[in-house]
């Protein structure tokens, strides 16, 4: 596998994390948001990358910007909906 994270902002873009090797593998990666608020939602797909034929999505969440305003920075594991497959 070769997964990476693409990480979608409305209204601020997309942000696309290195890709890794490994079915496990750790994005330590920061992006900078500027400017959100709460009526935003982050969406976050996990993706394996491919050579020949179209990246697979293999799973994804969102997350509400609201329930992250004003709280002190985390790392915190999110889980992943996986496609049933």
């Amino acid at each position: 596998m070769s997964p990476y994270c693409l990480i979608k902002v409305r209204q601020r873009g997309d942000f696309k994390t290195d890709i890794m090797k490994g079915k496990t593998p750790k994005f330590n990666q920061v992006f900078i948001i500027e400017d959100i608020d709460e009526t935003m939602v982050l969406e976050i797909g996990l993706w394996d990358k491919e050579t020949m034929k179209d990246d697979d999505f293999i799973g994804g969440t969102t997350i509400n910007m609201k329930h992250l305003m004003n709280q002190q920075p985390e790392t915190k594991d999110i889980p992943i909906k996986y496609l049933k497959g």
